[in-house]
């Protein structure tokens, strides 16, 4: 059964195949012109009369008709039309009958169209006559016929061909020559060697090898001046102005070319490497940080009373979420607010934090302090609380208002002469406005140099490779005062006691210090490090932290219970004390608890920020824009007359 089924699908695909292959190959027709000899006889009156036999091969496919189109851009009319085959002339009629031709006009064609009995797997043979007037170039250097004999538009090659120029006989011929080329480009053009004079007064060309479809052979013959009846027709004046307005570019090009592509190329190197030296140079000139002193290689206690939030954005030169939330800790550390653990599911894991504001002098907060306070809560009374849960996709909103507060009370207490935000935004702004003008340039300095020059992008190049250094120097342009320069160094040195603390003392013996450092290495970014250093001696929970109850410690005892004031936080001894609702675990005891709680803490709140930067940047749906010379007499790159245009059969 499923060979049947594998057959008859097989033959219904060969079917298919061969309904849309069968009826493309009926309708696929071919032919060749085996030979297409052109006779062009100028007279005296300054018309001539052209004669294109051609016999052509119909190899596959039936036809009915031929059609010759001839431009008429470079002539003035023509006339005496006559279309015939060996023995029959035919007729000029509309009628479509066999032995019939019809002229029509289009795209400024004239369009010859003859009818003859069916044609399949035979030669035939045509001849199509015509009179050209207004078609000869007249210059006091002497006189010309230009005729594109071979015309371009065919769908088939032409395999040989003998081209015939003849003059009145008191006419001699001065000069002839051939052009070969594709289409009705004179840019790609060659001169062809392959005319002879067989009399004073003829001159005869022979296709050297079949010419393709698409490529085109024109004639150049030229005789002294006046012997010929004529004067320069409108198109041979608009022609000539255009050939002299093109040699006066090219002569130009020849001489000033050079010189402005040297210099495009001089400033597109000048720009992209200069760019980088620029902005090295704008760097080291007002982006560099005055020298100061060295310092110890650490310190082991803060250098001065800078608050954490300040100290993380004086280092880094940037007001981060480190340093909202050291400042955070910082806050709670000097008893304004407690943060407490909550279990929402009675499950012993903490699922979320509970920040409670404590009874304290509010007035004292610096101002970016506050901001911090007021994005946590909706009023600063005692015993406002918040869940960080609550915070998310909310907190966001407050982010910006809280860091330009900062870099505002580092630029007060004389660390920067500028904010370090508004620094980097105005050399980033720079960095696009250099950018945008390559771009520009890039576009709009090509075309306007295009007549003397192919360098034109040089300059856009090199303004857009130039650029790049200014989008990385904008994080090191911040420039601190003498006086944060200084602060810096020391809070550097301070940072690296921390960062290596066992090397520099007995981790033990400095545990007093867990509590009143923490905030620092939150904004140095160490806290996690931290945390686990004084784990393991015993360090103890700071009062402001309410782990979830914990069981198994004093029988049952649960910590937090104790009361904090404003600007008291403890710094009870290691080993846990007796408080007033129980026992103060240590962070060892507590390994679940501060230990997993502070960088849960933070991580929570680091979550909650990141999920809503991208609410922040997200966004609905709905809301997601030639020339040749003429030898020397006249002519040149426009190309001469008329003739080419095209031919076909159907």
């Amino acid at each position: 059964m499923r060979r049947r089924q594998i057959l008859i699908f097989s033959i219904l695909v060969l079917v298919m195949a061969l309904i849309w292959i069968v009826p493309a190959s009926a309708q696929e027709k071919t032919l060749y012109w085996d030979r297409l000899d052109v006779h062009v006889k100028v007279n005296q009156d300054g018309t001539f009369r052209v004669e294109e036999n051609a016999r052509i091969v119909f190899t596959h496919g039936l036809f009915h008709y031929g059609t010759r189109n001839i431009p008429m851009g470079r002539l003035t009319d023509i006339t005496d039309i006559t279309v015939s085959d060996p023995g029959r002339v035919y007729q000029n009629s509309g009628s479509g009958a066999p032995y019939t031709f019809q002229t029509t006009h289009s795209d400024g064609d004239l369009v010859i169209k003859w009818y003859y009995p069916a044609a399949e797997n035979e030669a035939r043979t045509f001849t199509i006559g015509y009179t050209v007037h207004g078609g000869l170039r007249y210059y006091d250097e002497g006189d010309q016929l230009w005729w594109k004999a071979l015309f371009p538009d065919r769908p088939a090659p032409i395999r040989h061909s003998t081209v015939t120029v003849t003059l009145p006989k008191n006419v001699q011929v001065s000069k002839f020559t051939a052009y070969l080329y594709k289409g009705s480009g004179y840019q790609t053009g060659t001169t062809a060697d392959i005319g002879q004079q067989i009399a004073p007064n003829v001159v005869q060309y022979e296709l050297p090898k079949p010419l393709e479809s698409g490529q085109t052979m024109e004639v150049e013959v030229a005789w002294p001046h006046g012997l010929i009846a004529g004067s320069p027709a409108p198109w041979q004046v608009s022609a000539d102005q255009a050939e002299k307005a093109y040699a006066k570019k090219i002569a130009l090009r020849q001489k000033w070319g050079p010189v402005l592509s040297l210099l495009l190329l001089a400033l597109g190197i000048l720009f992209s490497v200069g760019g980088a030296l620029l902005a090295y140079i704008t760097w080291f000139t007002k982006g560099r940080d005055a020298p100061t002193e060295v310092f110890a290689d650490y310190l082991p206690e803060p250098p001065s009373d800078l608050p954490p939030g300040i100290v993380g954005t004086l280092v880094d030169e940037k007001a981060d979420m480190e340093d909202i939330l050291a400042t955070v800790v910082d806050l709670a550390r000097r008893g304004f607010l407690t943060i407490q653990e909550i279990d929402k599911e009675k499950s012993g894991k903490v699922t979320d934090f509970q920040y409670t504001l404590n009874d304290a002098d509010f007035s004292k907060l610096r101002p970016y302090e506050r901001k911090v306070l007021e994005a946590f809560f909706d009023s600063l009374e005692a015993g406002e609380s918040q869940q960080l849960s609550d915070l998310k996709n909310r907190f966001y909103k407050e982010i910006p208002s809280i860091q330009e507060a900062i870099y505002q009370e580092a630029v007060e207490a004389g660390l920067f002469p500028k904010s370090p935000a508004k620094v980097r935004q105005s050399y980033t702004l720079l960095a696009s406005l250099i950018f945008g003008v390559g771009i520009a340039a890039l576009f709009f300095l090509p075309g306007l140099f295009s007549a003397l020059s192919d360098l034109g992008y040089c300059p856009g190049a090199g303004l857009i490779l130039g650029s790049i250094p200014f989008f990385i120097i904008p994080s090191f342009m911040p420039r601190k005062t003498k006086k944060g320069a200084e602060a810096a160094k020391r809070w550097q040195a301070f940072e690296r006691y921390l960062r290596n603390l066992k090397k520099y003392t007995d981790v033990k013996k400095g545990a007093e210090v867990f509590e009143h450092y923490l905030p620092y290495t939150i904004a140095f970014g160490l806290s996690r490090k931290w945390i686990k250093l004084f784990e393991r001696v015993d360090a103890p929970m700071p009062v402001w932290y309410q782990p979830l109850p914990w069981y198994g410690y004093g029988q049952g005892s649960t910590w937090g219970s104790g009361k904090q004031h404003a600007g008291h936080a403890s710094m009870a001894p290691a080993g846990g004390v007796e408080s007033e609702g129980g026992a103060r675990p240590s962070l060892s005891d507590m390994s679940s608890g501060l230990g997993g709680g502070l960088s849960a803490m933070s991580a929570g709140l680091g979550n909650m920020l990141s999920e809503a930067s991208k609410t922040l940047t997200s966004k609905p749906a709905s809301d997601s824009g030639g020339g040749f010379s003429s030898g020397g007499f006249g002519g040149g790159f426009s190309g001469g007359g008329g003739g080419g245009g095209g031919g076909s059969f159907g």
